[in-house]
C-alpha cells in the first residue's frame, strides 16, 4: 500500500503487440509525457491504445493498427502497480489483469492473470470496480442506475481531434445527460454515489409501497363490508356470535319451558298478520314496478321528444339559410306564363309579386321560434333528468322491497309453512338462526387468515413508508451538501481555466486577455467563457483544452476532487493552431502542472514541439518520422 490518500493513476508503461512481439514499447513517468513526431506517423494511434488499454471503447481503428492484436499496459494506483491486457477485437473485449508489475506478469503466463469484464456481471467484478477501487474512486452511478466505467471516465480525461472542439466529453453517438453529469459530480468529488444509491432506494421503497399498498387495497376490498378488517375486530364479531349461538341452544333445551301450549291462539293470530304484511308488500312491489316501467316509457318519449325538437331545429336553420338565399335570386321571367318580368324597384321589395319585404321581421320570426325550440328542449332535458333520477330512486326501492319480501317470505315459510305448531315454530326459528351463524362463523374464520396478512402488509406499508422518509430525508441532506461541494469545485476549475486563457500570449482572442469565469456544463456537454461560445475554431480547441487542464489542476490543488490526476490530450494543434500558440500551451502544462502539491501525470501528442521541453525529462520515445512510425512492424 502507497502512501497516497487520494485518488491517482499512472501510466508507466504501454506496449502494443502484433504476432506476440512489441511494435511499441515505452516507459512513461509522473508529471509530463511528451510524444513527438511529423504528422501521420501515428502518436493519436498511441493516444488510442492509452485510452483503450484503460477501458476506453473504441471502434473507429486506423487501417495502420489492423496487425495489432493486443494492447498491453503497467499503471500505478494508490493501491499498488497493475499489469493490463487487452485484445484489439470488436465488440467490449474484456480486460486481463495481474496485480504486479508487467515483467512478473508475464513470467507467471497466464497464471495469476484475472480477466474482468468492461460492465458489471451478475456475480463477478468489472474492470472498472477493479480500477476504480484501486484509484480510490467511489463506484458512482448515474440517476439512470448505469454504473459509470472506466470508459465514461476515460471519455473527459481524453483530449481527442475527432471530439469537435465546443464539446466537453470524448464524442459518441449514444451519450447521455445523466452519465455525464454524473461523471462531472463524481470527478469534482461529490460524493454523489451516496446520492444516486440514495435515489435508487427511493425508487426501489416506492416501487415497493405502491405494490404492497396495491395487494393491500385488493385484499380489503375483499372483505364483506359487515366484516371487521382486523384480527381483533373479527375475533371480536366471533366471540359475539358464539355467545348468540350459546344462547340459541340454551333457548331450544328449554322450549317446554318457554313454550306453553296458549300459545295457539298467538301462533294463528301472528300467522295472519304475516300473511296481511307479505300481501302489502307483494301490492307494493307491483305499484313500484308499474311506476319503473312507467318511467321508462316516460324516457322513451322524452328523448324522442328531444331528438325531434332539436332535428327542428336543424331544419329551421336550414330554411333560414335557404330563405337568404332565395331571397337574393332575380327572376328574369315569370315561372308560370315566362313573360319577362320588370325590373326590382329596390332592395325591400320582392320583384316577382311586388310585396314589400322587411329582413329584420323575417328574421325576428326565425329568433322567436329558434328561441321557443330551444326553450323546449332545455324543460324536456330538465323533466328527463327528473325522470331518470325518479327511475333511479324508484329501482333502488324496488331492490329493497324486494330483498324485505324475501326475507319475509323466508321467514314466514320457515315459521308457519314448516311449522304446525308454536312449539315446532320457536324450534324451526332458532335452528335457522344457529344455522346462519354457523356460516358467519365459517366466513369469519376464513378471513381471520386474510385479515391476519392485511394486518402483516399494513405493518410493511408503515415500516417501507418510514424508510422511504429516512430516505427522503438523507437525499435532501446528500443534495446540500452536494450543492456546496458543486459550488466549490467548480470555482476552482473556473479560476483555474480562466488563468490559462489569460497566459494565452497569442492575442488570437481577445476575450481570452480578460476571462474571469469558464462555466462547465456536464451535463450539456458544454464549455462557457464568461456566458459566451464558438469564438474561432483554434480558439475554441484552446479553450477546450483550458477547461481540461483547469479541471486536472483544480484537482491537484485539492485532494478531496474524485479525479485520478491524469490527462490525455491529442488535440492541442488541432483546428489551425499556429505554432507559437501551441509552444506556449506545452509551456504552460509543464509549468502549471510542476507547480501543483499532488503528484499527476499529463500526457500530449505534438508535431510542434517546443525545443525548450525538448528535454528528458518529458519527452517519450524518439521524434517519430515517416521513416520511424509509432508502431514498428520491421
Amino acid at each position: 500500500m502507497t502512501d497516497f490518500d487520494h485518488s491517482f493513476l499512472r501510466l508507466d508503461r504501454l506496449r502494443v503487440m502484433a504476432r506476440g512481439k512489441p511494435v511499441y514499447d515505452q516507459e512513461f513517468h509522473a508529471g509530463v509525457n511528451i510524444i513527438r513526431g511529423e504528422n501521420s506517423v501515428g502518436k493519436s494511434t498511441i493516444a488510442d491504445f492509452i485510452f483503450f488499454i484503460l477501458g476506453g471503447e473504441f471502434k473507429e481503428w486506423k487501417p495502420a493498427t489492423a496487425r495489432v492484436e493486443e494492447v498491453q499496459a503497467q499503471i500505478s494506483t494508490p493501491r499498488g502497480k497493475l499489469s493490463l491486457r487487452r485484445e484489439k477485437v470488436e465488440g467490449r473485449p474484456p480486460v486481463w489483469v495481474y496485480f504486479g508489475d508487467i515483467e512478473a506478469g508475464g513470467e507467471h503466463g497466464i497464471e495469476g492473470w484475472e480477466k474482468y469484464p468492461i460492465y458489471r456481471g451478475q456475480s463477478n467484478l468489472s474492470f472498472t470496480e477493479v480500477l476504480f477501487r484501486s484509484m480510490l474512486l467511489p463506484e458512482a452511478q448515474s440517476d439512470g442506475a448505469s454504473n459509470i466505467t472506466s470508459h465514461q471516465l476515460m471519455r473527459l480525461l481524453y483530449s481527442d481531434q475527432r471530439t469537435p472542439a465546443p464539446r466537453l466529453f470524448r464524442f459518441e453517438s449514444f451519450d447521455k445527460a445523466t452519465i455525464r453529469t454524473a461523471v462531472g459530480d463524481l470527478i469534482c468529488g461529490i460524493r454523489g454515489f451516496g446520492l444516486f444509491e440514495v435515489e435508487l432506494s427511493i425508487r426501489e421503497l416506492e416501487s415497493k409501497f405502491a405494490a404492497v399498498d396495491s395487494k393491500w387495497s385488493a385484499l380489503l376490498n375483499s372483505f364483506p363490508d359487515q366484516i371487521g378488517v382486523t384480527v381483533s375486530a373479527i375475533e371480536s364479531e366471533i366471540d359475539g356470535l358464539e355467545n348468540k349461538k350459546r344462547k340459541l341452544t340454551a333457548e331450544i333445551e328449554g322450549v317446554d319451558d318457554a313454550v306453553s301450549s296458549d300459545q295457539n291462539a298467538s301462533f294463528f293470530k301472528d300467522r295472519k298478520q304475516a300473511i296481511a304484511k307479505l300481501q302489502a308488500l307483494r301490492q307494493s312491489l307491483a305499484t313500484t314496478s308499474r311506476k319503473v316501467e312507467s318511467s321508462k316509457l316516460e324516457q322513451m318519449e322524452l328523448k324522442r321528444f328531444i331528438d325531434h325538437l332539436t332535428q327542428s331545429l336543424l331544419i329551421l336553420e336550414s330554411a333560414e339559410r335557404t330563405a337568404q338565399v332565395l331571397g337574393s335570386i332575380e327572376f328574369s321571367h315569370c315561372p308560370s306564363c315566362l313573360q319577362t318580368l320588370s325590373s326590382k324597384v329596390d332592395d325591400d321589395t320582392c320583384h316577382l309579386c311586388g310585396q314589400e319585404i322587411d329582413q329584420e321581421v323575417s328574421a325576428s320570426r326565425y329568433n322567436y321560434i329558434r328561441v321557443d325550440i330551444e326553450l323546449q328542449i332545455k324543460e324536456s332535458r330538465q323533466l328527463l333528468a327528473q325522470e331518470l333520477q325518479g327511475f333511479s330512486d324508484a329501482k333502488r326501492h324496488y331492490g329493497k322491497l324486494q330483498g324485505n319480501y324475501e326475507q319475509l317470505t323466508a321467514e314466514f315459510a320457515l315459521k308457519f309453512e314448516m311449522s304446525n305448531s308454536p312449539r315446532e315454530a320457536f324450534l324451526a326459528e332458532r335452528y335457522s338462526a344457529i344455522g346462519r351463524i354457523d356460516k358467519e362463523l365459517e366466513q369469519l374464520r376464513r378471513s381471520i387468515q386474510r385479515a391476519t396478512e392485511l394486518d402483516e402488509l399494513s405493518a410493511e406499508k408503515e415500516r417501507l413508508n418510514a424508510d422511504l422518509t429516512r430516505a427522503k430525508d438523507q437525499r435532501t441532506a446528500l443534495q446540500k451538501a452536494a450543492t456546496r461541494r458543486r459550488s466549490s469545485a467548480l470555482r476552482l476549475v473556473s479560476s483555474k481555466a480562466a488563468a490559462i486563457l489569460r497566459m494565452d500570449d497569442s492575442g488570437a482572442q481577445e476575450e481570452f486577455k480578460v476571462a474571469d469565469h469558464v462555466d462547465l456544463s456536464f451535463e450539456d456537454d458544454a464549455i462557457l467563457l464568461d456566458g459566451l461560445a464558438n469564438f474561432s475554431e483554434s480558439s475554441n480547441v484552446f479553450l477546450k483544452n483550458a477547461a481540461i487542464l483547469g479541471l486536472h489542476l483544480a484537482a491537484c490543488a485539492d485532494k478531496d476532487f474524485f479525479h485520478p490526476r491524469f490527462a490525455l490530450f491529442d488535440n492541442i494543434e488541432d483546428k489551425g493552431m499556429t505554432p507559437s500558440r501551441s509552444h506556449r500551451f506545452q509551456e504552460l502544462i509543464v509549468k502549471l502542472t510542476t507547480e501543483t502539491p499532488l503528484p499527476n501525470q499529463v500526457i500530449f501528442t505534438t508535431s510542434m514541439m517546443n525545443p525548450e521541453l525538448e528535454l528528458d525529462d518529458y519527452i517519450i520515445g524518439p521524434h517519430y518520422t515517416e521513416d520511424n512510425k509509432t508502431l514498428d512492424f520491421g
